[in-house]
């Protein structure tokens, strides 16, 4: 184990890697964990191919995780399949000989870009939308961290539960580009910074931070089924559903102590049933999971009555 530790911290082979994982993620030494923003990772470094940060929910999938398999040749483009709706985001299929197939949500994090919304007049809470005028899309680490903290709420009812795509892995590739190639400005990107520097504990391990000439990619586990704005224009909801289902959304994650600041049909998934029927909960309303996070805000407690 103490071999496998200084190979983690340096660099790490794939045989390491598949030592590795042999160790349930909760027994994994120190000095090779961080907790940034409440969640905790598993600090890997890959020898001209960066750091890979593995959640525990990512941890089952580790060989599914590992550059090779989705990022290294551009194979995110060329074998996965780019997803609507803003942002740089793909669904790419990945394959192990220990385990069978899964897919991944490949998202290329903007922070420290321009944040460019438009708020229709009739959107929920339109009277209280001074967040967006300071609008600024989530850090990679501060992303999942808002989003565990969403799964973990115990505010609204007892039986009110968000569904969501599982945070795996943020991977930064060792390549670097100008920052102004990347969109991001260097005022915006010292917030970022201070963040990340106050929200975490390393405890022994590696300090994480963040490098404004480098990429971070987080992979989501997929969530099987389509979303709203495709069915409606397959038809199989009105134009009334979707508005009806967009305020659903907006006042559930009220009630959990959330905003999302561009809530739309397209991030909202629902399955389908045989006959084309979309699956519901027992009390009729429609089954849905959130996808997107980058603008996932948590509520002022004024904001909450």
């Amino acid at each position: 184990m103490e071999g496998l530790i200084k190979e983690a911290r340096v660099h790490m082979t794939t045989q390491d890697m598949a030592a590795l994982k042999k160790v349930p993620f909760g027994q994994i030494p120190l000095e090779i964990r961080a907790k940034v923003f409440g969640v905790d990772y598993v600090c890997i470094n890959m020898p001209g191919r960066g750091q890979l940060y593995v959640t525990r929910y990512g941890w089952p999938w580790l060989e599914h995780l590992l550059p090779e398999q989705w990022y290294e040749n551009q194979q995110y483009y060329r074998i996965g399949q780019r997803l609507s709706g803003s942002g740089t985001v793909y669904r790419v299929p990945t394959f192990s000989n220990i385990r069978r197939h899964i897919s991944l949500v490949v998202k290329f994090s903007r922070f420290a870009q321009d944040v460019m919304l438009y708020i229709e007049s009739d959107y929920p809470d339109c009277n209280t939308l001074k967040n967006f005028y300071d609008a600024r899309f989530n850090g990679p680490f501060e992303e999942f961290g808002i989003l565990m903290e969403l799964r973990s709420s115990s505010l609204g009812p007892s039986n009110l539960r968000i569904r969501t795509k599982r945070p795996f892995a943020i991977y930064c590739p060792y390549e670097e580009s100008d920052p102004w190639r990347m969109g991001r400005a260097l005022w915006r990107f010292s917030p970022y910074q201070e963040a990340i520097q106050k929200n975490q504990t390393c405890a022994g391990g590696p300090d994480v931070k963040l490098d404004i000439r480098k990429s971070y990619i987080l992979l989501f586990g997929w969530v099987k089924g389509e979303n709203a704005a495709e069915l409606c224009s397959q038809g199989l909801l009105d134009e009334r559903e979707l508005r009806a289902l967009t305020i659903r959304v907006h006042n559930e994650l009220k009630q959990k102590g959330f905003h999302v600041l561009d809530n739309k049909p397209r991030h909202f998934i629902l399955r389908k049933r045989r006959g084309d029927n979309l699956l519901l909960h027992r009390n009729g309303k429609l089954v849905y999971a959130l996808v997107d996070f980058e603008l996932l805000v948590k509520m002022k407690r004024s904001q909450l009555i």
